[in-house]
Order: structure tokens, then C-alpha cells, then sequence
């Protein structure tokens, strides 16, 4: 990736904690980067790192009760039921 600014995830069991850890930390250091979205495949959940400054990070955290997200990085909002339109749980 050259210049991200925001990187979407969807966490699998088996990657999740990595995907939290190892590889948001080293996300961090691509200056351009912005914002980290982290998509539950087993439930309606999802969770976003948003870069106020250089080292605060705002998250926030949706779930079922939400009805739209927001991605600040690029200045949308995005309803819930369409990133999981067409999945069973």
C-alpha cells in the first residue's frame, strides 16, 4: 500500500487479535494513514480508530443497536444493514 488513509478490515477468529495488535501498531507509523475499520463477521459489530493527532486515536464502536457509521477519513456515513446486507448469523 503506498498512502493509505483508511484501511478496512473484516476479522476472522483466527486473525482478529493480530489484526488489533501487531498490525494496527505497525499501520500507525505510514504518515498518511488515518483510520483503521474493524468488521466482526460473526455479529453485527464494528469498530473504528480515527487519528485526531499525531499519537491520539479516537475509537468508537458500533453494534447492532446502530443504525450508520461514520468514516471520517473520507467523509461518509454508511448504514449498518448495507456492510451486512446478504449475511445470515
Amino acid at each position: 500500500m503506498l498512502n493509505p488513509i483508511l484501511v478496512v478490515e473484516i476479522l476472522s477468529p483466527s486473525t482478529k487479535a493480530y489484526d488489533r495488535t501487531t498490525k494496527f501498531m505497525s499501520y500507525k507509523h505510514i504518515p498518511s494513514f488515518k483510520e483503521y475499520v474493524m468488521v466482526n463477521q460473526d455479529k453485527k459489530g464494528i469498530e473504528t480508530w480515527y487519528r485526531e493527532e499525531e499519537h491520539l486515536w479516537r475509537e468508537t464502536v458500533y453494534n447492532e443497536e446502530d443504525t450508520s457509521m461514520e468514516l471520517k477519513s473520507v467523509s461518509i456515513n454508511i448504514a449498518i444493514e448495507k456492510i451486512y446486507r446478504n449475511i445470515e448469523f
